[in-house]
C-alpha cells in the first residue's frame, strides 16, 4: 500500500508565529517514525522554503532525510520569484519522471511525476 502525504509549510511570519526550526523538528519526527513502518511512500507539497540555496542550514536539515532512504526529486525552479520551494521526497524506487511546468493560475510552478505501483492480488480484507 502506498501512503502520500501532502504537507503545506505557511511562510514564516510574526503574525502566525511559525518558525521554520518548529516545522523541521516535527517533520524530521514525522520522517524517522514513518520511514520504519512503509517502504511505499510519498511526501509532496509547497514547503515554502529554498531548497536550492544549499548554503543554507534549513536546506541541509530537509536533505537529510535522505540518510533514511528518501530522495528530494524537484532540481529546477517550482516559483515565479525563482526558487525551489515545492518538493517530492520518496524512496528512489517509486517516483520517476518528475517535470514542472510554467506558472499559469498560480505563483507556483504544476509538477507532474509518476508514481511506480505494485499491485497484488490478495484481498486486503483476508476474503
Amino acid at each position: 500500500m502506498m501512503s502520500l502525504f501532502i504537507t503545506y509549510l505557511p511562510p514564516p511570519s510574526l503574525k502566525n508565529m511559525f518558525t521554520i526550526a518548529k516545522f523541521l523538528g516535527e517533520f524530521e519526527s514525522f520522517i524517522y517514525g514513518i520511514a520504519l513502518t512503509s517502504t511505499d511512500i510519498v511526501i509532496l507539497g509547497d514547503f515554502n522554503t529554498h531548497i536550492d540555496k544549499t548554503s543554507n542550514n534549513t536546506t541541509s536539515r530537509f536533505l537529510d532525510i535522505q540518510t533514511v532512504g528518501f530522495v528530494q526529486f524537484v532540481k529546477v525552479l517550482t516559483h515565479k520569484a525563482r526558487g525551489i520551494l515545492d518538493l517530492i521526497f520518496s524512496r528512489p524506487s517509486l517516483v520517476n519522471g518528475v517535470s514542472v511546468g510554467v506558472p499559469d493560475i498560480s505563483d507556483h510552478s504544476p509538477i507532474k511525476c509518476t508514481a511506480i505501483l505494485t499491485f497484488s492480488n490478495q484481498d486486503p480484507f483476508g476474503r
